[in-house]
C-alpha cells in the first residue's frame, strides 16, 4: 500500500516518520506478538529512508539519537542512490556516464558517412562545422543533460524512438498530437537518430535498463513475501517490506512506476510530503494572470470569489511543490492497469481529487514532543496541519497560505495587521555587500540580546551565490569584537574549495594545458603538496618570483608548449618561458658575475637584476629544485601532446602524483577514485571495439566534473549556519535571513532550456523549470522561518540606489503586504517600517542611536571612537604616524648619494630610515609580450645601451645582448625596440666621446668639511677629464633636464666645485621647458638631446647650497616631516602615493605637497641658473625656500628646531641683506 502523509510542518512529518520507524521497523508492523527470533533478526537490518539531501538525513539522525540515545539501523539515502538498486551496474543516471563519451565519439567524426552528414541532421552539422574537440565536448554535455531529462520525464518518447515496448506507449489522441508536433521540429531527427545510434552499441547500459524496465516492474510487483528479488540476468536485490520517502522536492515520473510496483508487491511505501496549504490548490495560476484582491459586491459585502484562484504568493512560488504532489497523487491514485508510463491516456475522472481529510494540531514547532502523533497505519492519505493563529506578520502570512486565504487581515482573529512593534518580517537595503553583512551581524546581536533562549543553531543565513559570498562572509564574521562574538560556520561549499590535493592535480592539468603564466606557476608551486615535494618554503616564494621575473619568465613551460596553444602568435614571440628562464639562471650560476655577454643565445642572469637580494649563487639547492621541477613539467607535458587511451591517462596521473606531489596520508584518494570512474566510463564506451583515445584536456575536465559530483551539500551546524539557498531546504529555523538577494543575483533566474530541447514544444503537466524550482526554494524558506524572516539586498549608493529593488520574489512579497494598507500615507509608513536602509559606513552615528535598536552596532571600540569624533565635531585628525625624529640621521658623515636619494623621494627615504620599506607598486602585475615603450622601462634600456657602448661594446655585441635579454620582451618583438633604443644609446655615446676631452682622471674621493655642527659630506666623483689643467665633469643622461636624475648630476658638480677639484661641467640631457631661458629646443634632433655647460661655481657658494640642502635631512633627527614624494598634481593610479599617505597620516598632506611644488620649482632652476653663472642667486632662492618651510615646520610642531650654527649664520646674513635692501 502507498501511504501519504501531508503537512505544512516539517516537524510534524518528522514526528510521524519517527513514530512509523518505531512501529514498523524494517519488515512491517511490530507488536507484542512478534517472536523473539524475528525481533533479533530485525535488530541487524536497516530501515531505508529516502531523503532529499544530506541536511535532512543529518537532522533525522539527530532526532532519532535524541529519542533513543543512538541512531542505529538507519539507511538514509538520496533518491538517485535508491534508483541504482534497480540497475545491474550502478549508474549516475538512466543514460549512464559512458553515453557522454559515446556521443562525443559519434559527433567528432567527419566525412560523407559520418553521423553529422545524414539527411535531416543539417542543424547539427551546421553547429559542428569548424568546432574543436573541446567545443564538441561542451555540446555533448548539454545534449546528455537534455537526454537524461527525456529518459526521466519522457521515457515514452525514448521507447518509441528505440522501438521498445510499443504496448506501453500512449495510444490516445493526445499522444498522437504530441508526436506530430515533435516531428515538425528541425532538431527532432538528429536527436531520435542519436538515441538509436547509442542503442546500437551493446555496451550502452541505458538500453539494457530500458529493455528490462517493464520486466523489472513485473518481477517487483510479483515479489510479495520475499526479501530478495531477482530482477533480470541474475541481478538480485534485497528490498525491505517498508520504504519511507521523506519530504522529497521532486519525484520524477521514471521513479513512480517503480514505487507503484513496490507497493503492488504487498510492501508499504510511505510518502511524507510538505504541503503548504490544507486547501485544494492545483488549479492556481500565477498572480499576474488574475486580480486576486477581494472586491465589495453591490450589497456592500466582501466578494469571496477571489478564493477560486487562490493565494498570490503560493501561486507565484509554489508551483514546483504543487507539481510534485500532483504527480505523485495522480499516478499512485490512478486505477491499476498494469505498467503505466504516462498520464496522457488516463480518461477524465479516473483520478479522484486529492482527499481533503485534515487534522489540525494545537501544538507547534518545539512543543510537538508534548503531543505524540498517532497516524492511522491502515489508510492511504492523512493530513496534519498546524495553524499558529499568531498575530505576528510572519505567522499570519503562513496561516494565510495554509488556509489559501490571501486576505491577511482576516487571520489571527482580525487583529491589527501592521503592529509597530512587529519585526517578524523585514527587508534590508544596504549600500555595499560588506555593509550588508555588517548590518546582519548587528541585527543578529540584537536578536540574541533580546531573547536569552535563542541559540546560534536556531539561526540560518542563506545567499544565492555561496562561493562568491563566502570570502566576504568569512572576513566580516571573523572581524567581530571579542566581547560580542557570534559563533558561525559556512556549510555547503564545494569540496574542491577545501581539497588541496584536488586543487593541485587540477592545477597541474590547467598549467600544462593552458598558457602557464608566471603568476599561475607561482600559485601552483605554493600549494603544500608541490612545495613539500620540492622543499619550497613560504620564504622561498619571493626569491623564486624575483628570479623568474629577472630571467624573463612570462608565459609557457617551453616554446614548444606555447606553439601548441597558439602557433601563429608564438611562432614569432618566443623565449619567455619557464625552461628558458631556468637556462638563464643556470648560466648565471655557472659564469662569473661580471659576465654580460650571452652564451650563444642565452643571457646569464643571477636573479637580482630587477629586485631582491638573493642571487642564484647564494641558493644553489633552491635553483636545483626549480630546475628539476621545470624538467619534470616539460617531460609530463610532452606526454600529453597526443590523444591517448584512458588507461594511458590514468598511468600518467599516477606517475605525476608520485613525482610531483608529496601525499599526506590518503589525501589523493578522492582524485584517484574520480580518475578511475572516468577511465571506466571511457572504457565502457569503447567496449567491443578499439580503445577510445581522448585528449588530455577532456580527461582532466571530466575528472574535475567527477570530483564536483562527489556527494556534498550543506549540513546543519551547532552555530549560526551560513549556506546556499537550497542547501538546508526544508529544515525549520527560528530565524532565517536571506542576504545578497539583489535584482542582479540571478535568483530565481530564467528558464534555461537548450535550443534543441523538444520538451519546450510539447510541455506536460508537472514539467520541471529551474526558475520555478528556485521560486519554490524562496517559499520554503519563508514557511520554514518560525520567528523572524529577513531579506536583504545591496542597493548601491547615489541617486540610483533609491530605485534599486531586490529580486523579483522579494519584490512580490513586499508589494503584496503593502497592498493591505488603506491609504498612501499608511503605505509609506508601513513600507518604511518593513524596509530598513543601512547607513553607508559602520561608523555612522545612526548605527548607535536607540531608534535603530534592531540595527545598532555592538562594537564598543567603534562606539567610543564615534563618541570621540562627535565630541570634537569630527574635526580631530587621524593619529600621526610618527611623533619624534629619527636617531638614524644623527650622523657625523653623510654620503652625497644619501642626500640625493632623500631629495628624490623624501617620504620614502624617511620611512626607510625608520625601517619601513614599501615594495614595488606593480608587484605581481602580469607582463605582456612587449616591454614598456616609455617611462622608467624605456629610460633603463636607453641608458643601458649607452653604458654598454661606454664600456667598449660594439653595436653588434649590444644587439646580440638585446636579442638574448628577456626584459626586452618576447623574442621576435625585441628587435622593434632595440633599433630606437640602440640609436639613442649611440647618440649619448657620441656626445660622451665629444665631451670627454683630455685624459680621464681616476675616481676622486671627496671628504668635504661644511663647517661647525655639520656632518662631513662624502662623495666619489667619476667621469672627470683633465685637459690643459682644466678639470671637466662629464655627465650623460637620457632624462629630462628637470628630473631628479639630472639634479644628482648637479650635486656632483657642486661637490666638485666646493672641494676645488672641478672647474667646469658638461651635462647631456633631454631638453624640456625648464631650459627655455637658456636655449631653444633642438629641431634637428627628434630626441631633443642637448648639452648644458656649467662654468665653475665659487667654492663657498657651492658649500652654502650643499649646506642648505643638507639641513632638512639633518632635521629628521627632530621631526620626520620634511617632504613628500609627490607634488599632489598627478593623482592617477600609476603614481605611488603610499609613502606620502603613511608618513603624513594625521598631518596636512595637501599643504606639504604644496611646499613640495615650491621646492621643485627652485630645484629645477638650479641647472639653468648655474649654467649662466648665477650661483649666488640660486643660493639665495634655495635658502629662502627652505627657510620658509622650516619656519612653517616649527609652527606645525609647536616647538623650535635646533639648527646648525652655519645655517643660522646664513639666515642672519640673508635677513641683514633683506633689511638693507628695504632701507
Amino acid at each position: 500500500m502507498i501511504h501519504t502523509v501531508y503537512s505544512n510542518s516539517y516537524e510534524v512529518l518528522r514526528a510521524v516518520l519517527l513514530h512509523n520507524i518505531e512501529a514498523l521497523g524494517v519488515e512491517g508492523h511490530i507488536d507484542d506478538q512478534t517472536s523473539p527470533e524475528v525481533l533479533f533478526a530485525k535488530a541487524f537490518e536497516k530501515v531505508p529512508v529516502i531523503v532529499p539531501n544530506r541536511a535532512v538525513g543529518h537532522d533525522l539522525t539527530k532526532a532519532i539519537a535524541a529519542r533513543d540515545g543512538v541512531c542505529a539501523g538507519m539507511d538514509f539515502m538520496l533518491l538517485s542512490a535508491w534508483m541504482g538498486f534497480f540497475s545491474k551496474e550502478p549508474m549516475a543516471n538512466v543514460l549512464g556516464n559512458e553515453a557522454d563519451w559515446m556521443i562525443w565519439q559519434i559527433l567528432r567524426e567527419e566525412g560523407p558517412t559520418s553521423f553529422r552528414a545524414h539527411p535531416g541532421h543539417e542543424p547539427l552539422a551546421h553547429y559542428l562545422e569548424g568546432k574543436t574537440d573541446d567545443d564538441i565536448w561542451q555540446l555533448v554535455r548539454h545534449i546528455t543533460q537534455t537526454f537524461v531529462v527525456y529518459a526521466t520525464y519522457r521515457l515514452d518518447w525514448v521507447l518509441d524512438w528505440l522501438g521498445l515496448h510499443p504496448s506501453l506507449l500512449p495510444q490516445g489522441h493526445q499522444g498522437k498530437d504530441e508526436k506530430r508536433e515533435l516531428e515538425k521540429h528541425p532538431d527532432f531527427l538528429w536527436q531520435r537518430d542519436l538515441w538509436r545510434e547509442l542503442a546500437s552499441s551493446p555496451s550502452w547500459r541505458g538500453r539494457q535498463f530500458m529493455e528490462g524496465y517493464p520486466d523489472m516492474l513485473r518481477r517487483l510487483s510479483e515479489s510479495g513475501g520475499t526479501s530478495e528479488v531477482s530482477l533480470d540476468n541474475g541481478h538480485t536485490v534485497k528490498l525491505p517490506q517498508v520504504l519511507h520517502v521523506f519530504a522529497p522536492f521532486v519525484v520524477p515520473p521514471l521513479m513512480l512506476p517503480i514505487l507503484k510496483a513496490y507497493a503492488l508487491s504487498g510492501r508499504d511505501v510511505w510518502f511524507y510530503l510538505l504541503n503548504p496549504t490544507s486547501e485544494y490548490w492545483f488549479d492556481l495560476v500565477p498572480q499576474r494572470l488574475f486580480n486576486w484582491e477581494a472586491k465589495e459586491s453591490e450589497t456592500g459585502q466582501a466578494d469571496d470569489s477571489h478564493r477560486e484562484v487562490g493565494h498570490p504568493i503560493l501561486a507565484n512560488n509554489g508551483r514546483s511543490t504543487r507539481a510534485n504532489i500532483d504527480r505523485i497523487w495522480r499516478y499512485t491514485a490512478a486505477p491499476d492497469t498494469g505498467v503505466q508510463l504516462t498520464e496522457l491516456d488516463l480518461p477524465e475522472g479516473t483520478v479522484p481529487e486529492l482527499p481533503q481529510q485534515r487534522h489540525f494540531l494545537d501544538s507547534f514547532a518545539g512543543r510537538l514532543q508534548d503531543q505524540r502523533i498517532q497516524p492511522d497505519m491502515t489508510v492511504e492519505n492523512q493530513s496534519y496541519y498546524l495553524e499558529s493563529r499568531d498575530p505576528r506578520l510572519l505567522r499570519r502570512i503562513q496561516d494565510s497560505i495554509l488556509n489559501l486565504n490571501p486576505g491577511l487581515k482576516a487571520t489571527a482573529d482580525g487583529a491589527p495587521l501592521f503592529d509597530e512593534h512587529d519585526r517578524s518580517v523585514q527587508f534590508m537595503r544596504a549600500p555595499t555587500a560588506t555593509r550588508e553583512l555588517e548590518a546582519l551581524l548587528d541585527w543578529l546581536q540584537a536578536r540574541f540580546r533580546e531573547d536569552p533562549t535563542l541559540r546560534p543553531d536556531d539561526v540560518l543565513v542563506v545567499t544565492p551565490d555561496l562561493s562568491a559570498t563566502a570570502p566576504l562572509m568569512e572576513k566580516v564574521f571573523e572581524s567581530q569584537p571579542a566581547d560580542a562574538r557570534i559563533e558561525w560556520r559556512i556549510s555547503g561549499l564545494s569540496y574542491l574549495d577545501d581539497d588541496q590535493a584536488a586543487q593541485t592535480v587540477l592545477g597541474l592539468g590547467k598549467l600544462l594545458n593552458g598558457r602557464a603564466t608566471r603568476e599561475d606557476f607561482m600559485a601552483w608551486i605554493s600549494l603544500p603538496p608541490v612545495a613539500a615535494r620540492f622543499g619550497f618554503t613560504s620564504d622561498d616564494m619571493p626569491t623564486l618570483e624575483a628570479w623568474l621575473r629577472a630571467a624573463g619568465y612570462r608565459y609557457g613551460l617551453s616554446d614548444a608548449h606555447l606553439n601548441t596553444i597558439d602557433p601563429v602568435t608564438f611562432a614569432v614571440a618566443k623565449d619567455m618561458t619557464l625552461a628558458r628562464a631556468v637556462e638563464r639562471l643556470t648560466l648565471g650560476f655557472c659564469l662569473p658575475n661580471d659576465e654580460v655577454m650571452p652564451l650563444y643565445d642565452t643571457l646569464p642572469v643571477v636573479g637580482t637584476e630587477e629586485s631582491g637580494w638573493t642571487s642564484v649563487g647564494d641558493r644553489p639547492v633552491l635553483l636545483d629544485a626549480l630546475a628539476r621541477l621545470s624538467t619534470y613539467l616539460e617531460a609530463f607535458r610532452l606526454r600529453i601532446e597526443k590523444d591517448a587511451t584512458a588507461t594511458d591517462w590514468m598511468a600518467w596521473l599516477l606517475d605525476a602524483m608520485t613525482r610531483l606531489f608529496k601525499e599526506e596520508g590518503n589525501g589523493f584518494n578522492r582524485v584517484r577514485q574520480a580518475a578511475t570512474a572516468v577511465r571506466e566510463d571511457i572504457e565502457r564506451a569503447s567496449a567491443g571495439g578499439a580503445p577510445m583515445t581522448v585528449p588530455f584536456g577532456l580527461f582532466m575536465s571530466s575528472v574535475e566534473s567527477q570530483l564536483e559530483l562527489t556527494p556534498g551539500g550543506g549540513l546543519p551546524t551547532n552555530r549560526v549556519t551560513l549556506t546556499g539557498m537550497a542547501q538546508l531546504r526544508p529544515l525549520p529555523y527560528r530565524i532565517i535571513a536571506i542576504v545578497g538577494l539583489n535584482d542582479d543575483c540571478s535568483f530565481p533566474g530564467t528558464m534555461r532550456r537548450h535550443e534543441f530541447d523538444l520538451m519546450a514544444v510539447a510541455p506536460r503537466r508537472g514539467d520541471r523549470d529551474s526558475r520555478i524550482d528556485n521560486r519554490n526554494v524562496f517559499l520554503d524558506l519563508l514557511l520554514a522561518a518560525r520567528d523572524r524572516f529577513l531579506v536583504s539586498y545591496v542597493c548601491g549608493t547615489g541617486e540610483a540606489a533609491k530605485e534599486r529593488q531586490p529580486s523579483i520574489v522579494a519584490q512580490e512579497l513586499r508589494d503584496w503586504l503593502l497592498d493591505f494598507t488603506e491609504s498612501r500615507e499608511e503605505r509609506n509608513e508601513v513600507a518604511e517600517r518593513l524596509t530598513v536602509t543601512v547607513p553607508l559606513n559602520a561608523f555612522s552615528q545612526s548605527n548607535f542611536e536607540y531608534g535603530h535598536r534592531d540595527w545598532r552596532s555592538h562594537d564598543k571600540g567603534l562606539f567610543e571612537a564615534v563618541k570621540q569624533a562627535i565630541a570634537t565635531d569630527y574635526s580631530e585628525s587621524d593619529p600621526v604616524f610618527a611623533d619624534k625624529g629619527l636617531k638614524a640621521n644623527d650622523r657625523t658623515t653623510v654620503t652625497l648619494r644619501e642626500l640625493a636619494d632623500f631629495w628624490k623621494k623624501p617620504a620614502t627615504r624617511t620611512l626607510g630610515a625608520a625601517g619601513v620599506w614599501l615594495g614595488p607598486l606593480d608587484e605581481g602585475a602580469q607582463e605582456g609580450l612587449m616591454p614598456g615603450d616609455k617611462g622608467l622601462e624605456q629610460w633603463v634600456r636607453r641608458f643601458e645601451a649607452y653604458k654598454a657602448f661606454e664600456a667598449g661594446q660594439t653595436v653588434e655585441a649590444w644587439e646580440t645582448c638585446v636579442k638574448a635579454n628577456p626584459r626586452y620582451g618576447a623574442l621576435g618583438v625585441r628587435e622593434w625596440f632595440a633599433d630606437s633604443d640602440t640609436a639613442f644609446g649611440q647618440k649619448l655615446y657620441q656626445y660622451h666621446q665629444a665631451l670627454a676631452e683630455g685624459q680621464a682622471v681616476d675616481d676622486i674621493d671627496i671628504d668635504l668639511d661644511l663647517g661647525a655642527d655639520m656632518p662631513r659630506l662624502l662623495a666619489r666623483l667619476k667621469g672627470v677629464y683633465v685637459k690643459e689643467g682644466v678639470r671637466r665633469l662629464v655627465r650623460i643622461s637620457s632624462s629630462k633636464s628637470s628630473s631628479m636624475v639630472v639634479l644628482r648630476d648637479v650635486l656632483d658638480f657642486l661637490v666638485g666645485c666646493a672641494a676645488g677639484v672641478i672647474h667646469e661641467a658638461k651635462l647631456v640631457c633631454v631638453w624640456d621647458d625648464n631650459l627655455k631661458s637658456l636655449m631653444k629646443a633642438p629641431k634637428e634632433d627628434p630626441n631633443k638631446l642637448v648639452v648644458v655647460s656649467l662654468p665653475s661655481c665659487d667654492a663657498e657658494v657651492a658649500k652654502a647650497i650643499l649646506r642648505i640642502l643638507l639641513v632638512p635631512y639633518l632635521t629628521l633627527t627632530q621631526s620626520p616631516f620634511m617632504g613628500t614624494d609627490n607634488d599632489g598634481v598627478n593623482q592617477n593610479y600609476t603614481i605611488d602615493q603610499r609613502a606620502d599617505q603613511i608618513l603624513w597620516r594625521g598631518r596636512d598632506l595637501k599643504a606639504a605637497q604644496s611646499k613640495t611644488r615650491e621646492r621643485q620649482k627652485v630645484f629645477k632652476q638650479l641647472l639653468p641658473k648655474l649654467a649662466v653663472g648665477q650661483g649666488a642667486q640660486v643660493y639665495n632662492e634655495v635658502l629662502q625656500t627652505l627657510k620658509l618651510q622650516l619656519d612653517e615646520l616649527m609652527a606645525l610642531e609647536g616647538r623650535s628646531l635646533t639648527l646648525p650654527k652655519e645655517f643660522l649664520t646664513m639666515l642672519d646674513e640673508t635677513n641683514a641683506t633683506e633689511a638693507s635692501c628695504e632701507a
